[in-house]
């Protein structure tokens, strides 16, 4: 009998308590709310990177008063990369004059580095509703397309060249394989930042879609999702995207089919792509296609060529194992070890920084690629790890936002809280 009650009087406490947390999580307002960062991650976009960090310093510090910090192996490396960082920029100070806008710059990388790891801290041990999380997401990326719906509209009315909001541009003109395209920005810093919010939200957006009812509305949303992409004309973002929603499709249809009928599928289609590549010319033809592709933007080839050009000489001659700490201007007007993440590693903190970038890469990606995967977080693991590719020719913290969100969704994935299977 004892037992019986004890059993019960247990059973309550937890039924009361499950109902007093949902119950605080209810009364509890949105600066309380673990998401928060997710719900004004436009607001955030749409503003100036000081105005970004001031956001994502406030997100942090709201986020530190409620939850614990827990060091794991990741966290020294990235501690590490921040110390080499801040004595970069504080030795070159001594030994060099620069522009006070490129110090500013140069601390608000830095500062924008420490709060992405304290995110990264926080989110790799919180227990997050990841339902809540694809809704959310799912708002996000549609306010993207309701953007570039709105900049089409608008260019087919008007034939408007290029429209600006404020400080932020919605879209311009621009030849890509000589011809005239709109070019979309979507009020980001640049436009392969479209590309980057697309490998962030598009399978967040995929996984919330498969669970509206009608077929139809499923592949015309993901559809139409794909076309503010197309409209960055990011040559990178084509083959990183590209890659990523074909992996995904593969592994979509593994999950779904039978096993055996899948292997069955996969040994047959791989024998006609190898007898298409054998006997005919289509490898060829690919290779032109790609060609075409890298070419599309020759001014831009030229300016990146240049800048690594710069970057390398300066950074080899100046400071070749802590690097040079600020980012000076270079010759074609963009900042000296930009265009690349790598290539920022060296520029601002030499061979030492750039093998421990490396190392970061590495132990990040070893981390996704060994999780015990559901489906929903190997989708979006796929895209987590292709967008370390597409960092070869892309800055990690180019935007604030960027930088914060990579971190947080690593967070995420590493995260076993979050993906565990809840019954009650």
């Amino acid at each position: 009998m004892s037992i019986i009650d004890s059993r019960e009087t247990a059973e309550a406490k937890y039924v009361k308590a499950f109902s007093n947390e949902n119950i605080g999580k209810k009364q509890s307002g949105i600066l309380e709310d673990d998401l928060l960062l997710f719900y004004i991650l436009w607001p955030i976009i749409i503003t100036p990177k000081e105005v970004q960090f001031v956001f994502l310093f406030l997100v942090t510090v709201l986020l530190l008063k409620r939850h614990k910090l827990y060091f794991d192996t990741l966290s020294f490396f990235l501690f590490s990369y921040i110390l080499l960082y801040a004595f970069s920029i504080f030795l070159n100070l001594l030994i060099r004059s620069s522009e006070f806008v490129r110090v500013l710059a140069a601390f608000n990388s830095l500062g924008t580095w420490v709060l992405a790891v304290l995110l990264y801290l926080i989110y790799k041990n919180l227990d997050i509703d990841m339902k809540r999380l694809y809704k959310i997401s799912f708002i996000n990326y549609s306010i993207l397309i309701i953007v570039w719906i709105i900049t089409m509209v608008i260019h087919t009315i008007t034939s408007i060249s290029e429209l600006n909001i404020m400080t932020r541009r919605l879209y311009y003109t621009e030849y890509f394989d000589q011809q005239v395209v709109i070019r979309f920005m979507g009020l980001m810093d640049y436009s392969n930042l479209i590309i980057m919010f697309g490998i962030f939200f598009y399978p967040l957006y995929f996984i919330y879609i498969r669970n509206f009812k009608h077929r139809t509305i499923q592949v015309v949303l993901l559809i139409i999702g794909i076309f503010p992409l197309i409209s960055s004309y990011s040559r990178s973002g084509y083959i990183i995207i590209g890659t990523a929603i074909i992996i995904g499709i593969v592994y979509f249809v593994h999950y779904t089919m039978n096993r055996n009928v899948f292997f069955s599928l996969f040994l047959l289609i791989s024998s006609i792509l190898i007898a298409v590549f054998f006997f005919t010319d289509i490898y060829h033809l690919m290779s032109l296609q790609i060609e075409k592709l890298m070419a599309a933007r020759e001014g831009s080839n030229k300016s990146r060529g240049l800048i690594v050009e710069e970057s390398m000489n300066i950074a080899f001659r100046e400071s070749p194992f802590i690097g040079m700490g600020i980012k000076e201007i270079s010759s074609n007007g963009y900042p000296l070890g930009s265009h690349s993440t790598f290539l920022g590693f060296f520029y601002k903190t030499g061979i030492v920084g750039l093998l421990l970038g490396i190392s970061l890469f590495i132990l990040i990606n070893s981390k996704i690629l060994f999780l015990k995967s559901s489906f929903n977080r190997k989708i979006i693991s796929i895209f987590i790890l292709l967008m370390s590719v597409s960092f070869i020719v892309e800055d990690i913290d180019g935007a604030n936002w960027l930088l914060c969100l990579y971190f947080i969704f690593v967070a995420l994935l590493v995260n076993e809280n979050s993906w565990i299977t809840r019954k009650h």
